[in-house]
């Protein structure tokens, strides 16, 4: 009997290969999305460190030019705090999006998998069948033989 083939194995490689993909574009998202927080933790920080700065230059001598300047500052990072929190959540909406695209990646994967295996199981009944015809026919012709030898 020819060997087992899966009809639609090229197809199933062409899953796992884009399955693949999708993962690594998935670790990939995963990696900016943790830069991306760390920069807002690094802003934020800079932010704390510089509030405390402001309080520092008011209970100093009253330097309005130097307490414009803080303020000016306080207020761009408050901006650039809100772009990277504005960064993040479009990461965030990407990552939902690649997580959906692995799930059913694998699930064609696996729908695949599951008629590979069916296929797999057709095709063992199959040698199963044709071996016991074998078994038989070699069986009928051992006992015409002994039949014939008894007469």
């Amino acid at each position: 009997m020819r060997k087992f083939t899966f009809t639609l194995e090229s197809v199933l490689q062409v899953k796992y290969r884009l399955e693949e993909r999708v993962r690594a574009e998935l670790a990939d998202t995963q990696s900016r999305l943790v830069e991306a927080q760390q920069a807002l933790r690094r802003l934020s920080q800079e932010k704390g460190r510089h509030q405390k700065e402001m309080v520092r230059i008011q209970q100093g001598a009253l330097d309005i030019g130097s307490l414009l300047l803080a303020q000016d500052y306080l207020a761009q990072l408050n901006r650039r705090i809100q772009d990277q929190q504005e960064v993040i959540a479009q990461i965030e909406a990407e990552l939902d999006r690649k997580r959906e695209e692995l799930v059913e990646a694998q699930r064609e994967r696996k729908s695949l998998e599951i008629l590979k295996d069916k296929q797999w199981q057709e095709y063992q009944k199959a040698v199963q069948r044709e071996e016991q015809l074998f078994l038989d026919e070699v069986a009928a012709i051992r006992y015409g033989r002994l039949g014939s030898d008894n007469q």
